[in-house]
């Protein structure tokens, strides 16, 4: 006898694998709106940051000085107090010694005598005019003289400096192109001004010392003594005598 056979599928079977399918479809679904909902929040949260960054006010926005102050804090810098408003108020007006200046001002004739290293000594003449300045603060003085035939030019500014208590001189001619400055104190005698300094020349380009001596204690008359340093010894380089 022929017996034929062959595989029966049971609906429930069937089912089973459709069902299993459809579990997978929606599966994949939900990852794939997961995905899409992560995406756009995130560009919502980009979108609002950059809002909220435009619509912050400058005023309240730091400058770069203000952030670099946050990182590295520094006392602000602050003004003069009242009393060194007070102090430079006072060390800005002239004084006796200004006024002790005063009398180098006017018409001089000048006798040079200037003393060389070998002894001689050498005579010149001149005129001198001083004239006050800023206020009263300085005089400048203008020499005019002949000296070895030649005709010598030479402007000296003479003031006191208040803050350091010192009168001061700089002097410049037409024989060289370089200052002669030097300054000093208040001596025992007010009426002797005594101020030191470095003399440079082409023997001593580094400079020597010398003193300037400024004599007023003589009415209608100056006198005037350079002396030089030369080795340990301290000897005249030259005399000036003013006169009305």
């Amino acid at each position: 006898m022929l017996s034929l056979s062959w595989p029966i599928q049971t609906p429930q079977a069937s089912t089973v694998r459709v069902l299993d399918a459809g579990k997978l479809r929606c599966h994949a679904i939900g990852m794939r709106s997961r995905l899409w909902a992560s995406l756009v929040l995130l560009v919502l949260v980009a979108t609002a940051a950059m809002v909220a960054r435009e619509n912050v006010a400058p005023e309240n926005v730091a400058s770069p000085s203000e952030q670099r102050g946050a990182q590295d804090p520094k006392p602000a810098p602050r003004g003069p107090d009242g009393e060194t408003l007070r102090r430079a108020q006072l060390l800005s007006r002239t004084s006796v010694e200004h006024e002790r200046l005063q009398r180098l001002a006017g018409e001089w004739q000048v006798t040079l005598r200037t003393f060389s290293a070998d002894g001689k000594v050498q005579e010149a003449s001149g005129k001198i005019l001083g004239q006050s300045m800023l206020g009263g603060r300085y005089i400048v003085l203008n020499l005019k003289a002949k000296m070895q035939g030649q005709d010598v030019e030479a402007v000296q500014i003479i003031g006191f400096d208040t803050l350091r208590k010192a009168y001061t001189s700089s002097w410049r001619d037409n024989a060289t192109t370089w200052p002669v400055a030097c300054h000093g104190g208040l001596g025992k005698d007010a009426d002797v001004l005594t101020m030191t300094g470095m003399l440079h020349d082409a023997h001593t380009p580094n400079g020597r010392g010398f003193r300037l001596v400024i004599d007023l204690r003589e009415k209608d008359q100056v006198t005037v003594k350079i002396f030089e340093e030369r080795g340990l010894d301290e000897t005249p380089l030259q005399e000036q005598i003013w006169k009305r």
